[in-house]
């Protein structure tokens, strides 16, 4: 999109080249605008009376479930109306737009590239990743009560911890696995792995349950130094494809063995 500045991305397209924010330019292919973002200019009552009109669909939820038990969180968790985040590696920017597309009129600024700084080895290591983020929303208050718990810390802090509800096996299907594995899963070279290890043992119990009852996957919890993650074995490896394979997001279908 030459000649269309983004200024939320801050970035614009000027013939041909990627404009930064501090003037440097870099080859358009690199950019993360997309002529399907939208940017909403809604405050105080007008944004409220679009929000009020807003409902989840099937796909929206699917959606949700998957990125929450993969990448997704959940933010705001300490007020009184949560929103969702989601974020990935610029690699990845495919993905992220296509959860934009889905989700997009709960967002009101469309996917952000920054650099994320974090230490290696006591190293500070840069990665370019993209991200967005929904409006606060009531409807998301179902996600924040379900995959989330609190506690006061000793400074009276609430901290909050990404969850697996007791019932996860009633909100399991297809397409919610789907974004699930794209979002936090790979291929082996006879199965695949969920990883997990952001949960609980006794969480990695009840995911896997929850596949075989429902799916009727073979699982296997794996120990991962003190984590653990989930091995869909290989009597369960073509019937995990066959299920997950009708939804994979284009570009992604590397990640299954055909």
């Amino acid at each position: 999109m030459l000649g269309v500045c983004y200024t939320v991305n801050k970035f614009c397209s000027v013939e041909g080249k990627r404009l930064l924010s501090d003037g440097t330019s870099v080859p358009s292919g690199d950019s993360a605008v997309d002529p399907s973002y939208v940017m909403r200019d809604l405050r105080g009552k007008r944004l409220e009376k679009y929000k009020a009109k807003l409902k989840l669909n099937d796909h929206q939820r699917d959606l949700l479930i998957g990125c929450i038990l993969g990448d997704g969180g959940i933010g705001g968790i300490n007020r009184p109306v949560p929103w969702i985040k989601f974020e990935q590696k610029i690699d990845n920017r495919d993905y992220i737009n296509h959860l934009y597309g889905v989700i997009k009129p709960f967002v009101g600024s469309p996917p952000k590239v920054y650099n994320r700084r974090y230490y290696h080895r006591d190293s500070p290591v840069y990665r370019e990743s993209i991200h967005f983020r929904t409006y606060s929303h009531p409807c998301f208050l179902f996600y924040k009560n379900a995959f989330s718990e609190g506690w006061i810390d000793d400074h009276g802090k609430v901290r909050r911890r990404k969850i697996v509800p007791l019932v996860i096996h009633r909100w399991l299907n297809p397409r919610s696995l789907t974004y699930w594995f794209i979002d936090d899963g790979s291929k082996e070279p006879s199965g695949y792995v969920l990883h997990t290890q952001g949960f609980t043992h006794a969480e990695n119990k009840r995911l896997a349950s929850a596949l075989g009852s429902v799916f009727g996957f073979s699982v296997n919890i794996q120990r991962d130094r003190q984590y653990y993650k989930l091995y869909i074995t290989a009597s369960s490896r073509d019937r995990f494809t066959d299920i997950v394979s009708p939804y994979v997001v284009d570009n992604f279908s590397y990640k299954l063995h055909f």
